[in-house]
């Protein structure tokens, strides 16, 4: 296996012009990501779905970055969300895992990908 899918599973997925949320295999989504030559950076940003855009200023900050670098970085977000605390329930946190990733121009891992997520932070 690939290290890309062990890192970030078989699939990822990207906000779409409609909104939606599109599903791409990890392979063809970081194909410039090598471990040898001139390919491009892939950097893990870890956010958090129940956080607020006004407060999530590293967000903004690495969507200018971005920007600016691209096509030669690729950024997979992994979006966790807090299950103990949080009044909110599942439904909630999907539609905040949505909210996260509408308008941006990077990857996520899938929002029940939990197993995933767990191996990434481990």
């Amino acid at each position: 296996m690939d290290w890309r899918e062990k890192l970030f599973g078989k699939n990822l997925v990207r906000c779409g012009e409609n909104g939606q949320l599109d599903t791409i295999p990890t392979l063809q989504a970081l194909t410039d990501c090598v471990d040898e030559g001139e390919g491009s950076v892939c950097g893990i940003y870890f956010s958090f779905a129940n956080i607020s855009d006004e407060s999530d200023d590293f967000g903004v900050r690495l969507e200018d970055v971005y920007k600016k670098v691209q096509p030669r970085l690729k950024v997979v977000e992994v979006v966790l969300w807090a299950h103990v605390g949080t009044p909110e329930g599942p439904v909630e946190r999907e539609a905040g895992f949505r909210r996260t990733l509408t308008g941006k121009p990077w990857f996520a891992v899938p929002f029940h990908d939990v197993d995933t997520k767990v191996r990434t932070l481990v």
